[in-house]
């Protein structure tokens, strides 16, 4: 029916993204070629970019997407060390604060190439969002990158 991927919220479920009981929907992911969006925060036991990165080691086939990367400075640093170890780990931009010069350090750190425009609206404003990726002092090949490009490849469009 045209699913061209998953997402879940570990925080929300309440239970960890390397828990067995996520098992069968990580198998399913990398039977299928889907990529998984997960709700990613720093000091969260259940998705930290941490856990992530342990489950994107078990499944290297299967793309994974850190909601937020790990959500405060903190959170984007582990992000970064994850995606530094991890080629299947992908960085997404979207969070509620807009930190200057993240966009940059996040493109100076781990490549325009893995990294993904994320709105989460409609709890967020789109226009601070799109705002950090088109005022971000990158290159425009790395903006069209970050606003599609990349997620197209993700999805094999």
């Amino acid at each position: 029916r045209g699913m061209r991927g998953i997402k879940i919220h570990p925080s929300l479920h309440g239970y960890p993204a390397n828990g067995a009981n996520f098992s069968p929907m990580w198998e399913f992911a990398q039977e299928k070629g889907l990529p998984v969006l997960a709700h990613s925060w720093a000091g969260d036991g259940n998705c930290s970019p941490t856990v992530l990165g342990k489950v994107a080691e078990q499944y290297p086939s299967v793309t994974i997407i850190l909601g937020h990367s790990g959500g405060t400075i903190s959170g984007y640093y582990e992000s970064i060390e994850v995606a530094k170890k991890r080629e299947n780990i992908f960085l997404e931009t979207c969070c509620s604060t807009v930190i200057y010069g993240i966009i940059e350090m996040l493109v100076n750190k781990v490549g325009a190439d893995r990294i993904l425009f994320g709105s989460d609206m409609p709890f967020v404003n789109a226009n601070a969002q799109i705002g950090k990726i088109l005022y971000a002092k990158i290159s425009d090949e790395d903006k069209r990158k970050i606003l599609g490009l990349n997620m197209a490849r993700v999805l094999g469009l």
